[in-house]
């Protein structure tokens, strides 16, 4: 799984897998009820976050991670529809 939120600590290894199971479990959720979900988990790639320039701490972008996922989101979700 991406561990962009703990670099080099292995111990949170357990957290993430966690944390994934969870959105896992909603995807399924969702896809059982016709809702689109999108687990971005997934897509950290393709959003260009740099684990050292984007986070503000270990859950959560600053704001050059924000303006990533904006950015994504945008492009990626928003104009599809």
């Amino acid at each position: 799984p991406f561990n962009g939120l703990y670099p080099g600590d292995e111990g949170c290894t357990e957290d993430l897998y966690q944390r994934q199971r969870i959105f896992n479990q909603v995807g399924v959720y969702a896809a059982e009820r016709g809702v689109e979900y999108y687990n971005l988990f997934h897509a950290i790639d393709e959003l260009g976050i740099d684990n050292e320039a984007d986070w503000a701490d270990s859950q959560h972008f600053n704001v050059n991670g924000q303006f990533k996922m904006t950015d994504y989101l945008a492009e990626n979700i928003l104009i599809r529809r």
